[in-house]
């Protein structure tokens, strides 16, 4: 079972498109139009209101097309009864009716015939102008029927009966609108997950959250147990000016996925050597400079190879491709990245004297998946493109002539070698934050459709009352 937290929730109702246009007369709230006689002897229109309801009723903001609400209204007067022709409207003027004037009353109203009206029978209609493609229910038959009579029991009859024609008409329409309301959210219930919605969509969330809490675990144990690894070198560079960086300094082998780094790192010793110790500088100044100490101090450096930022030669070729090889996992370049710490300017040599160190190592799981490669391209004749390594024996590589170099542990400690990034800024670790971001996108989708679901349950369940009422 799960615990769930009940907090008070607000729901705001947001209108369709417009489906109807009607004369306002919601009973009990807005009486329905009637008139009146002035002292003039003229009839005054009272409570005449036209609104624009989406499907459901409810006041509607925007167009059948979902354009902005604009629709013209103007008051005309239709004589149904002898002598009634005679009879004119003032105070007819259009009205705009918009989402903002929704419903619109018309004021001022009044029916003024040539002497005092006793008894007379008349339809005020309204034409009505919308932008063009735009269909709205009712928009040609908006009539409003008013019988007047100086009989005031007759009159107060009359009225009544019409109040209660117009009611049930509205009435009718809001069943009619609420039955399809709820049909269709009876269909929508009976489709998801078999008409356990609500329980399918209340495990989604706690699997998604589940799933959230065992990547955020994992990447937490992981950051834990796969720390930084500095570099190491015996190059004495404190002091030397323009000094970029030794080679063991500026490159860091990645966490990659399937391939162990610090295999990678006693591999990449083993073959690279002393070539690590080498140093960059800044400038072919700084070089000269380094060049220019006296022997001694030079010697006391302990640098075995320098390389000027300025005067690198064209970059190695490309690493070729290579097929589907049993146990080959990449060429060392692939998983050595530039140091983050190294100046924007001296990355393009860094990247270079990398390359020219690890490019033409191949990483392969096991020593005897890589002996295996080096006898299928002999025996076809060919050349292996780099010196191979299994990173389960990373201290023995295979040359491309075929001699093996065997690094024995002891000596593998006093070699330089370049550092192992960080879990969490290597490609593992990018790879498992994506998963995170994608399993916790996979809970916000979870926990809507699981709102969605009880939204659609509350809207059947008051559909069900309202239809039940009625």
């Amino acid at each position: 079972t799960r615990e769930m937290e009940s907090h008070p929730v607000t729901l705001r109702v947001v209108p369709g498109p417009a489906a109807k246009i009607r004369f306002r007369s919601s009973a009990g709230v807005d009486p329905l139009p009637f008139v009146t006689l002035d002292q003039n002897g003229a009839l005054v229109v009272h409570s005449l209101a036209v609104e624009v309801v989406d499907g459901l009723s409810n006041l509607a903001a925007v167009s059948s097309d979902n354009t902005p609400l604009s629709i013209t209204l103007r008051p005309v007067l239709v004589p149904h009864c002898q002598g009634a022709e005679e009879l004119t409207l003032e105070g007819g003027d259009p009205v705009l009716l918009t989402a903002q004037t929704n419903p619109v009353t018309f004021e001022g109203l009044r029916i003024v015939g040539p002497r005092r009206i006793q008894e007379c029978e008349v339809f005020l209609g309204l034409e009505v102008k919308m932008e063009e493609g735009v269909v709205i229910e009712g928009s040609d038959a908006l009539q409003a029927k008013f019988t007047y009579t100086d009989d005031e029991v007759k009159q107060s009859r009359d009225r009544r009966r019409e109040q209660l024609s117009v009611q049930e008409a509205q009435m009718k329409f809001d069943l009619d609108a609420r039955k399809e309301r709820l049909a269709e959210l009876e269909d929508k219930l009976a489709e998801q997950s078999g008409g356990d919605a609500e329980g399918a969509a209340a495990r989604k969330v706690s699997e998604a959250e589940e799933q959230i809490v065992t990547l955020r675990d994992e990447f937490s144990r992981r950051e834990d147990s796969e720390r930084a690894e500095a570099a190491v070198h015996n190059v004495r560079i404190e002091g030397l000016r323009g000094v970029v960086g030794a080679l063991a300094a500026l490159g860091v082998i990645d966490r990659c996925e399937g391939i162990d780094a610090s295999a990678v790192q006693a591999a990449v010793s083993s073959a690279a050597r002393g070539l690590l110790s080498s140093v960059l500088f800044a400038s072919d100044d700084a070089l000269q400079e380094f060049d220019n100490l006296p022997q001694e101090a030079k010697k006391q450096s302990r640098i075995p190879r320098l390389y000027s930022s300025e005067s690198m030669p064209p970059a190695p070729k490309a690493a070729p491709k290579i097929g589907k090889v049993p146990g080959f996992l990449a060429f060392a370049s692939e998983v050595v990245k530039v140091h983050e710490r190294v100046p924007r300017e001296h990355q393009s040599a860094a990247r270079q004297m990398l390359d020219r160190t690890t490019r033409s190592l191949m990483l392969f799981e096991t020593f005897s998946e890589a002996n295996a490669y080096f006898k299928a391209m002999s025996a076809a004749g060919k050349s292996c493109p780099g010196r191979l390594v299994g990173l389960d024996r990373p201290g023995d590589l295979l040359d491309t002539d075929g001699g093996r170099n065997v690094q024995l542990s002891e000596d593998a400690r006093s070699l330089p070698r370049l550092g192992i990034i960080a879990f969490s800024a290597s490609e593992r670790g990018d790879a498992l934050r994506a998963k995170i971001e994608a399993a916790e996108g996979g809970a916000a989708t979870a926990r809507r459709e699981e709102d969605e679901v009880r939204q659609v349950r509350a809207d059947r369940d008051h559909e069900r009352e309202e239809v039940a009422g009625r």
